[in-house]
């Protein structure tokens, strides 16, 4: 709150800086996340005039402020010291990952490499520890499924369709991290029948908030920006689940049997949605974060889990 009032000042500052009449027809969004700013123009005069006001004169002569240059990226050349990369593809901003091309949305997941991933919840010991462990998978998916990632509104459906299957990944691979720990810890054995029940109740989960996050209401007419359905949502659950246990040799062929049994031959559209749609979302090169981040799950041979 203390960091938005004083914000406010500067940012007043930047509305002048738009109504001078060299800028008035200029498209120019910012956006705020705390200290966090994303600015959006078509004008590069008017980003230049921006860089140039919070480096030499509004931030340090009018506020006591520096901005910090080695944390910023531009997306075009300039003289005041801020990082610029020539072929840029995606602008990283508070956990995303800005397309600077098509302005589209993805979750930035590079933050869960060195084994950041295992030290993201608790692992509970105790009575009840799967009970506790579905309570946590809810509680993990619930920041990440909002309106940011899966609007239509906002991206593509492809580009929405690989958000989803990123945040499914992600959470299968806190579920089997989880799972590797109550083995290496307390030689709890591999139940695949509780690890197909939360990949279950994981699609649930999803389905539920999707609709609460991106449903809204506006003079009494319902806008949604929902452009997926639950079959693209289970199939994209299952091929997350089945790319992230298939190490489980142990285990993995009756995972697979019920991921078959359950979901993927259950409907025959999912084999066409796997051939067709989800082809681009599904492919391992869109999501190589990934692959190390499993790896590292694997590798490990004692998890310290924190809160």
């Amino acid at each position: 709150m203390l960091c938005s009032l004083f914000l406010d000042s500067i940012e007043k500052e930047l509305v002048q800086l738009q109504k001078q009449s060299r800028f008035r027809n200029a498209f120019i969004l910012i956006v705020r996340l705390i200290d966090d700013y994303l600015f959006i123009t078509d004008s590069i005069d008017f980003a230049h005039s921006l860089i140039e006001k919070w480096t030499l004169d509004v931030l340090p002569r009018k506020h006591g402020l520096f901005l910090n240059t080695l944390k910023s990226f531009v997306t075009f050349e300039n003289s005041f010291g801020v990082s610029f990369q020539k072929q840029l593809e995606f602008l990283p901003w508070c956990g995303y990952l800005v397309n600077v091309k098509t302005l589209e949305i993805q979750g930035d997941y590079s933050r869960y490499k060195d084994n950041a991933v295992l030290n993201s919840f608790r692992v509970e010991y105790g009575s009840k520890c799967g009970f506790k462990l579905k309570n946590r998978l809810q509680f993990f998916l619930a920041p990440k499924v909002n309106a940011v990632l899966i609007d239509s509104r906002i991206n593509s459906k492809p580009t929405i369709l690989l958000n989803i299957f990123q945040v499914f990944l992600l959470a299968i691979v806190k579920l089997i991290a989880y799972d590797r720990e109550l083995f290496l810890r307390n030689k709890f054995q591999t139940n695949p029948k509780f690890l197909f029940e939360c990949l279950d109740l994981l699609i649930k989960e999803f389905w539920k908030l999707a609709h609460r996050r991106i449903a809204s209401k506006k003079d009494s007419v319902q806008i949604c920006g929902l452009a997926f359905n639950f079959v693209e949502v289970q199939t994209l659950a299952a091929v997350a689940f089945l790319r992230v246990t298939c190490r489980m040799h142990w285990v993995k062929n009756q995972l697979k049997a019920m991921v078959d049994d359950k979901i993927l031959g259950k409907k025959p559209q999912c084999f066409v949605l796997l051939q067709n749609d989800l082809q681009n979302a599904i492919s391992e090169e869109k999501s190589l974060v990934f692959t190390e981040i499993i790896d590292q799950i694997y590798s490990i041979r004692s998890c310290s889990f924190q809160t």
